[in-house]
Order: structure tokens, then sequence, then C-alpha cells
């Protein structure tokens, strides 16, 4: 097998390694209150090993990670000649591939907060302030369920927000109160 040939199946397979392992932590972490929690974090990550272990295991070996490489090496299954190689490979899929998942992330994460924003300043009781991203086909919405004022003096809103991952609905549910400057701050 030409060396190219693996490099560049290095290189995909720790692309998707990072953008599906480490992007459904980031998504996790973005929407913790409807995010896909501890087990999707861990099928996710499974799953992308597994395809690649399939789609790439029979040119380079999947490595996918540097210190597989070298520890192969150690063990004196892997020519030294290929290490380096291999190593930058993989170093710059990950970087591809994080850059990638990192700014799906931004533009979903960004467009949720200003319909949030939008619908706690504007909507109606019961009315759902929406957006969608035509990139990752992720969507969501925020409903505004209940307003009132706090003891402190701050107006408030009790929400229900849903957000579609993959075809998957997820909803939450939380408050939003007013700040001095007149931004809305999700409480607790």
């Amino acid at each position: 097998m030409p060396l190219s040939r693996k490099l560049a199946a290095e290189f995909i397979g720790t692309f998707w390694l990072v953008l599906g392992g480490c992007g459904s932590a980031v998504l996790a972490a973005a929407f913790p209150e409807v995010g896909i929690g501890l087990a999707g974090v861990s099928l996710a990550f499974g799953l992308t090993v597994l395809t690649m272990a399939y789609a790439i295991g029979h040119i380079s070996g999947c490595h996918l990670n540097p210190a597989v490489t070298v520890g192969l090496w150690a063990g004196g299954r892997h020519p030294i000649g290929e290490v380096l190689p291999y190593v930058v490979a993989q170093v710059l899929g990950g970087l591809v591939g994080g850059a990638v998942g990192n700014a799906l992330d931004q533009k979903d994460k960004q467009m949720a907060q200003q319909a949030a924003q939008q619908a706690f300043e504007n909507a109606r009781t019961g009315e759902a302030s929406a957006w969608r991203n035509p990139d990752s086909g992720n969507s969501g919405s925020v409903t505004p369920t209940r307003t009132y004022q706090a003891p402190s003096g701050q107006y408030c809103r009790e929400y229900q927000q849903e957000i579609i991952v993959g075809g998957e609905p997820q909803k939450s549910y939380g408050t939003a109160c007013r700040q001095p400057d007149g931004s809305w701050r999700i409480q607790g």
C-alpha cells in the first residue's frame, strides 16, 4: 500500500474521530439541559472508531492517534520511517476536524442564543421564537411560558426550549431574567 494512501486514510480517520467524538462532547456541553449526555458522547466516540476501523483499517491500520502509532512502533509492529508522517497526518486531521466542528457548533449556539434573546424580549407568552441552521440541519425554538416580576424587581420569564439535533428533539425548561443592561440571563 503506498504511504500517501495510508496518510490520507489516517488524516480522514482522525478528522472523523475529532469531528464526531469531540464534536458530540462540545454539543453536550453547549446545551447541557438538552445535550446527548455521557452515554451519547461515549457512543459517538465508539461509533466513530468503529466506522473508521471498517473504512480505513485495511489501508493504514486505523491508528487515529499519535500515541497508538508510537506504541505500535515501540512494540515492533510499525516501521520507524512511517511514524513521523503518520503523526503529522493525524495531527492535521485532528486540527481540521476540530476547526470544522467548532464552526458548526458555534453557529448552532449563536443561533440558539439569538432566538432565546428574541423570545425573552419580544415574544408573547406561548409564542415560539425558532432558529434553524441550514448548514448543520439542527434547529430549535424557545417559547416563553410565564412572565413575572421577581422580589428583586427584575422581570423574569419561564420558558421551554426545544433543540433538534440529528432529528432527535430534546426539551428543557428554565427561567431567564432581565439584567440592568437590558440583556436576558438564564438563571441557574
